[in-house]
């Protein structure tokens, strides 16, 4: 499906291994809590993944990159409820990148995606490559990003030594595992010919939970109704 917006805010983490309320926390909490921003429109948390990206990846379509700037977005970072205060420690691994949309083509929301980051090579970029690599079978959608200078959040760590600066971030999905999979090498002689080079192995997720601004209020529980639930967690 093609991003709403002109803009994404894409995430990536780890998490610690004792915080197994880390999904529901995600889903009935986090993604609804930011979806209550104006200017975030639709949000997905994508998991298991294999590469050299960490294992959680989230992509937030947006409005506009000034969204990240809002008083808005300023006051829900800066006031966690005690389920994200104590979630935050547990986060390893962040590596967090605004982009403006240059690209956003397909149709649907497929259960797999692969990411990987980008650096501009001298000469002319060629976007057409792009294009074509999304009218592949396997490939439902393709979103290509130019990074942009947003603030850190207060929390932030430095990016790890192993996850690189970039340029832009590329981001394709598709249906079925094995021939998604199977076009990557197809997909690397494109890349090859837009102007980039990639930096990093490609990452592979699955989908785990999708929401937009159309749903929020079906999913946002309030925190005390999963606090007893999780218990030592959640201080």
């Amino acid at each position: 499906m093609a991003l709403s917006g002109t803009a994404f805010l894409a995430l990536w983490n780890d998490r610690a291994e004792d915080r197994a309320d880390y999904e529901a926390w995600h889903s009935r909490e986090h993604i609804p809590e930011r979806l209550g921003i104006p200017g975030i429109l639709a949000g997905r948390r994508f998991v298991d993944g294999d590469g050299p990206l960490p294992a959680y990846f989230t992509i937030y379509a947006l409005a506009d990159l000034e969204v990240l700037s809002s008083p808005a977005y300023a006051a829900v970072v800066g006031q966690p409820t005690p389920w994200s205060r104590s979630m935050r420690p547990a986060l390893s691994r962040m590596y967090r990148r605004g982009c403006s949309t240059q690209l956003s083509l397909g149709a649907g929301v497929a259960g797999h995606l692969a990411a990987t980051l980008l650096r501009r090579r001298d000469g002319a970029e060629n976007v057409a490559a792009f294009a074509t690599i999304a009218d592949m079978p396997p490939i439902s959608a393709l979103h290509l990003g130019q990074v942009r200078d947003i603030a850190p959040l207060p929390f932030e760590q430095p990016p790890s030594d192993d996850l690189p600066a970039a340029d832009a971030i590329l981001l394709i999905e598709g249906f079925d595992e094995a021939s998604f999979a199977a076009s990557l090498d197809s997909v690397d002689l494109l890349i090859a010919r837009s102007g980039h080079q990639r930096l990093l192995d490609w990452t592979c997720y699955r989908l785990a939970f999708a929401l937009d601004q159309d749903d929020v209020s079906g999913a946002l529980l309030p925190s005390d109704a999963l606090l007893g639930h999780f218990g030592r967690n959640v201080a």
